[in-house]
């Protein structure tokens, strides 16, 4: 089964169970406000801050003299980057709308479309594809965080000249793509300002389990397995999340982070607390801690696909435990086939 298949099939799983059921637990519209309220908006506000944060740093390092310095945009780049992958498990909601996700952060890029459609885009680009609704209508190769990366990354430098004296230069089409990561950031927070109608709350605790359900499984298969490569084949670093800036473990360290508070937010409200989910999480965390930050490091040191694995092990029976616990918390069981894949 593909990716997106396994990762379809978990979700429409945990929407099935939990839409099914979420009736039994107590007050699903306090449960939705609680997490809303404690979780959600914050997210997407820090994301918002983050990304304010990133817009002025390359707008100095843009600026003639340049008024930041390369190490801190990169330390821009990274605060911002941390906050996306604190809410980039959120996928019901604002979020869905406009193809925003993708336009966040595209990836996986297998077939490295960011480097072919942003090349092509300072070759041959004019100030008017830069415009706002011109950006949000081209490919969502060239927008989002994988976009900024690569100009940040790729070795050349914001502030090389452009290709000639009608093109784009990297420093315009930085600040474009930021510009717009902001402007879905703001979105995003006053979409999630509004609590939610009378009747919502168990269309939203069932999304929220299924963006939990989700999440976990792309971790394993999309951030770990695939980059790991099948037994006996060569690893593929450069399908690693962020590989270009060297964070692809730190993302999941994040991501981590911010499903176990998602996780126990959920389970407190239908009072589920498991010490056996809360040790996996204390499991994975600290396997994830003791890798670093490199992804391609690990996966490329001896030994280093066996570790790559083993994580994804240790995430997948993190996944499987949580989401089946809270599913039954809401008054259902998710088989164990459901999850797995098989």
């Amino acid at each position: 089964m593909s990716i997106e298949g396994r990762i379809v099939r978990v979700v429409a799983v945990a929407l099935t169970a939990a839409a099914a059921t979420v009736a039994h637990s107590a007050e699903p519209a306090a449960v939705a406000e609680r997490v809303r309220v404690e979780h959600v908006l914050p997210g997407y506000r820090g994301l918002a801050t983050a990304v304010d944060g990133l817009q002025g740093a390359i707008t100095g390092a843009c600026t003639t003299p340049p008024g930041v310095d390369a190490h801190a945009v990169r330390d821009a780049f990274d605060t911002a980057m941390d906050a996306w992958q604190s809410v980039q498990h959120l996928r019901h909601g604002p979020v869905a709308d406009a193809d925003r996700h993708a336009r966040l952060q595209f990836w996986p890029d297998p077939r490295g479309r960011t480097g072919q459609h942003l090349s092509r885009l300072l070759r041959e680009g004019r100030a008017a594809d830069l415009e706002p609704a011109a950006l949000r209508g081209a490919s969502v190769a060239v927008q989002g965080f994988g976009a900024v990366e690569w100009l940040l990354e790729d070795g050349v430098g914001l502030a090389t000249p452009p290709f000639s004296a009608s093109a784009v230069s990297r420093c315009d089409v930085a600040a474009a793509v930021v510009r717009e990561l902001a402007t879905i950031a703001h979105a995003l927070v006053e979409g999630w300002e509004r609590p939610a109608e009378p009747g919502e709350g168990e269309a939203r605790v069932a999304a929220l389990v299924g963006d939990l359900a989700t999440a976990f499984q792309l971790i394993e298969v999309s951030k770990l397995d695939a980059v790991a490569g099948a037994v006996g084949s060569r690893p593929r670093p450069r399908l690693a999340e962020s590989w270009r800036s060297g964070r692809g473990l730190r993302n999941v360290a994040v991501n981590l982070r911010a499903l176990r508070a998602l996780h126990d937010l959920l389970a407190a409200s239908v009072g589920r607390a498991d010490p056996v989910v809360e040790a996996q999480f204390d499991r994975a965390q600290r396997e994830v801690r003791s890798r670093g930050d490199s992804l391609v490091e690990l996966v490329g040191a001896p030994g280093g696909q066996n570790r790559v694995r083993a994580l994804a092990s240790t995430i997948a029976d993190l996944g499987q435990l949580a989401v089946t616990g809270l599913a039954r918390g809401l008054g259902t069981g998710v088989g164990f086939n459901a999850l797995d894949g098989d």
